[in-house]
């Protein structure tokens, strides 16, 4: 029988498909089989196939696709089977069944083809994934251990409500879809992110996610913000709160790189072909004798950067990074079937190195084995398993205690810092409940509270006061705090605890401290008090006496020595003030009365005040004022302090020259401040005692040795003074070159309003008593000196009558109603206080006059207890002719 050319032809044809059936079916790497979708029967299968599943070839083309899946997925399977009869294309996620009835976890992609002599089929290529299962199922349960404790592993992980909405997201999420980390979430939604071709799938899937209230893995086309997309699994489950719906939470995959080896696969050469260059997978071909890359398909080109002809011309030496020698071992083990799985760092033309997972093969093409290969982007992955180690080992190397225990409040785990604390072993915690350590120090009632807590889904803050095993005790801050799964349930319970037993032992250290403080304190303000009280008394009888006899003394001799102990009397009472000022600041209890004032005015003062003490040692006194007015918001008792302790401070240390007082407006930072400058010609300040110049009870001049009197005071007054009325004051100063003191306030814009009036007690220069008529005055002071001096300064004035006691005072004010009454505190018997409050319940006369407290009591806060007690005025001891004078004036007038 003759054969024609096209019989020839036709024959020849078959050998071919016969021949690339073989090549690129036969001695492909991924499990791969073909079946009837009438029959269901198996009808081809390559050997990796069959050395996935465990058959011969004669057993696996007996069986049907029923046979290799578990009883359980069958009505799943039959629903797939009724729902994509029609479909071309079909991928899955499966369970399938090998020979020993062992199951493997395989994603399957299910291709429509003409399979002759069979008609219509389905090729089928399963990808063993049951070790990345496992290796996912390994990560789950580890975040669901930690994701509290640190960052999620990193994969895109996100939270979106029920309108797609993002909750949540990891910063690989920002990273990848080129949002700025610092991105509102509200801005952000995820169906923005999903291609329009896939939304409408999206949107029923996540439907039936919440349907079903089960997991679902989908892929779908995403996009970035630049407008690129990129296919991506996402595995999604619900959020439920309160058995109802929130939300969705779950993992996004980038697919880019890992797609799955081709998805189509034809008997045909062309169709073969076509599967190899177009397909997802990184998919290339390699000659073992030098390792040049035969061919290479377009992923290839994507992942590396490179296309498709210039990898054509490069060598695996280019892209492995590995010595030329372990790339040669690599490819002999590849090639005599030694091994068939590599995890390699591949560089891409950017430089990047990725960790990639190569599946290889040898094939025969055209009579020469080559090496086939299949590769995936494992990055990801790897950096995952890392992240994760790097997660165990900072909680196993943890400076605080970290305990893990279940939902019963057993413990699970326990890190070495707790052993170390506690001093039980990681087995003996282990099992037990966190009750060990309990001390008995804290009632049952503080423990329920804490249980009830995080049962309840909250987190617990507090203190434990707990036990070793040694019985020591220790104090320990913890945060308790609940885990829980998809569902929202309570899985396990982690604390963090931290030993502050040795903060505990401080803060009792400075309680204690505080309370020593505080009565040492206490003391103080008694020992001041009781001193200001006895040294004041005297003082009147010295100021008075010497006062008189200065006025009265005629023989200049006698004249000048009465006025030194006018003026010694005066500088102690200077002393007892600013110690009395310097306790009213640091008790913050200063009552200042602000109010527009022209310091011009201030300062003319001061220079007439000096102005004789400076001529007296023969120094210059100049004052530099400007036209325009100078006003600050200041208090019109404590600036005059100010400017009068710098100026006496200036004279008081320069022996030849003379002082310099200037003031004017200057502009700082954009704002007028009036600033005066004191400047002298004195001694100046040495450097070195530059920065205790303001300290209190500090002077340049210290010791038995000190070259100048005063009690120190002065400049930590000024300054606090200054402070107070938040101006600012700084110095310049050289030693034998005098110094500069500049002193600034905030200028004020409003003009001056009415000045507050004097209080009692402040220094005035009156010296005369003018009344229309001659008062009646009880004078009740038990102290004899003194009684004799306010008789003396007030006899021309008033008709006096003088008791030493308050009852025979309060007789007194039986018998006569008198004009006024000046009451001594510390009286024999009863005290002023009570004497006053009893006069006053004599009738309508005595509730109306004035009652003055004239006293030694003078320390902070001891004249607005007096006035508040009853008394009309107050006048504290020692005071002078003229500050009594300005008292009686001001009731009576």
């Amino acid at each position: 029988m003759r054969i024609t050319s096209k019989a020839k032809n036709k024959n020849l044809n078959e050998l071919n498909r016969v021949f690339e059936h073989n090549s690129y079916f036969k001695l492909n790497p991924v499990p791969m089989f073909i079946y009837s979708p009438k029959t269901y029967k198996f009808l081809d299968v390559n050997p990796a196939a069959l050395k996935m599943y465990g058959y011969s070839r004669e057993e696996f083309l007996s069986l049907t696709i029923a046979d290799i899946r578990p009883k359980e997925d069958m009505q799943k399977l039959e629903k797939m089977f009724e729902s994509n009869r029609s479909v071309s294309r079909v991928t899955g996620y499966w369970r399938h069944k090998k020979k020993d009835d062992s199951i493997v976890f395989v994603d399957v992609y299910s291709h429509k083809i003409e399979f002759p002599p069979y008609g219509e089929a389905r090729f089928v290529s399963a990808f063993d994934v049951t070790k990345k299962k496992i290796a996912d199922e390994s990560l789950i349960q580890s975040e669901r251990r930690f994701r509290d404790l640190a960052e999620m592993l990193p994969q895109i992980i996100f939270e979106f409500d029920l309108e797609g909405n993002l909750i949540y997201a990891n910063q690989l999420a920002f990273d990848t879809f080129q949002y700025p980390g610092d991105t509102d979430l509200k801005t952000i939604n995820i169906f923005n992110l999903i291609s329009p071709s896939d939304l409408e799938i999206a949107r029923n899937d996540l439907a039936g996610i919440i349907q079903n209230r089960e997991i679902e893995r989908k892929e779908y086309t995403l996009y970035k913000k630049d407008g690129t997309s990129f296919p991506a699994i996402i595995i999604a489950s619900p959020i439920i709160q309160n058995s109802n719906p929130v939300g969705f939470r779950g993992v996004i995959m980038d697919m880019t790189e890992i797609k799955n080896v081709h998805r189509e696969l034809i008997f045909s050469q062309k169709k073969y072909s076509s599967l190899f260059e177009n397909a997802q997978s990184i998919m290339m071909i390699v000659d073992p004798e030098n390792g040049k890359i035969v061919d290479a398909n377009k992923a290839v080109a994507d992942f590396y950067g490179y296309d498709v002809e210039t990898l054509k011309k490069m060598f695996l030496t280019e892209i492995v990074a590995l010595p030329e020698e372990e790339i040669k071992d690599s490819i002999n083990k590849a090639l005599n079937l030694k091994q068939n799985q590599f995890i390699r760092q591949h560089k891409l033309s950017n430089g990047e190195k990725r960790y990639v997972e190569v599946f290889t093969s040898p094939i025969s093409i055209n009579d020469k084995i080559l090496i086939f290969s299949v590769i995936h982007d494992i990055q990801n992955r790897v950096l995952a398993e890392a992240n994760l180690k790097k997660l165990n080992k900072a909680i196993e190397q943890s400076p605080v205690s970290v305990v893990i225990t279940d939902c019963k409040g057993n413990i699970e785990y326990v890190n070495p810092k707790f052993c170390e604390v506690t001093g039980y072993s990681c087995n003996e915690a282990i099992g037990k409940n966190p009750r060990i350590l309990k001390s008995g120090e804290q009632d049952d009632a503080y423990y329920k509270k804490l249980w009830t807590t995080i049962t309840s889904g909250k987190n617990w803050y507090g203190e434990f006061k707990n036990q070793k095993k040694n019985g020591e005790f220790y104090w320990e801050s913890a945060s308790v705090s609940p885990l829980f799964d998809d569902d929202g349930n309570i899985t396990h319970f982690v604390a963090i605890k931290e030993d502050i037993t040795e903060r505990k032992m401080k803060e009792a250290e400075l309680l204690q401290a505080k309370e020593l403080a505080e009565k040492s304190n206490q003391l103080k303000s008694n020992f001041l008090t009781n001193m200001s009280h006895e040294l004041r008394t005297p003082l009147v009888g010295i100021l008075g006496y010497a006062d008189i006899l200065a006025n009265e003394l005629k023989n200049g001799e006698y004249k000048e020595m009465a006025e030194t102990i006018l003026q010694s009397g005066n500088q102690l009472i200077e002393t007892l003030n600013s110690i009395l000022d310097l306790s009213r600041i640091e008790a913050d209890r200063n009552e200042l009365e602000v109010s527009t004032i022209e310091v011009k005015e201030i300062l003319n003062e001061t220079y007439a005040l000096f102005k004789p003490m400076a001529y007296s040692k023969n120094l210059y006194l100049k004052l530099n004022l400007p036209l325009e007015n100078l006003y600050v918001n200041a208090d019109r008792q404590l600036i005059p302090k100010i400017f009068n302790n710098l100026l006496n401070n200036a004279i008081k240390f320069t022996f030849k020259g003379g002082i310099i007082i200037s003031s004017n407006v200057v502009l700082k930072n954009h704002r007028l401040f009036v600033q005066t400058d004191i400047s002298d010609t004195g001694i100046g300040i040495p450097a070195e005692y530059h920065q205790l110049i303001f300290e209190p009870f500090r002077q340049v001049s210290e010791g038995l040795s000190r070259s100048y009197t005063g009690s120190g005071l002065g400049l930590t007054l000024t300054k606090k003074f200054v402070e107070i009325l938040n101006g600012d004051i700084s110095f310049k100063s050289k030693e034998n070159q005098g110094t500069t003191f500049t002193v600034t306030f905030p200028f004020a814009h409003s003009l001056p309003g009415s000045q507050v009036e004097d209080k009692a007690g402040t220094v005035q220069t009156t010296t005369e008593l003018k009344l229309n008529y001659k008062p009646s005055l009880l004078l009740v002071e038990d102290d004899v000196v003194n009684a004799q001096i306010i008789i003396a300064y007030l006899s021309p004035h008033f008709n006096i009558n003088h008791v030493e006691d308050g009852h025979t005072g309060i007789d007194f004010c039986k018998e006569k109603n008198y004009d006024v009454i000046l009451m001594d505190i510390a009286l024999k018997g009863i005290s002023g206080t009570t004497a006053m409050h009893e006069i006053k319940k004599l009738g309508e006369h005595y509730s109306k006059i004035p009652i003055v407290a004239i006293t030694a009591f003078a320390m902070l806060g001891d004249k607005e207890s007096f006035l508040k007690e009853g008394f009309s005025h107050y006048i504290s001891k020692p005071f002078t002719r003229s500050q009594l004078f300005k008292l009686l004036t001001s009731i009576f007038n």
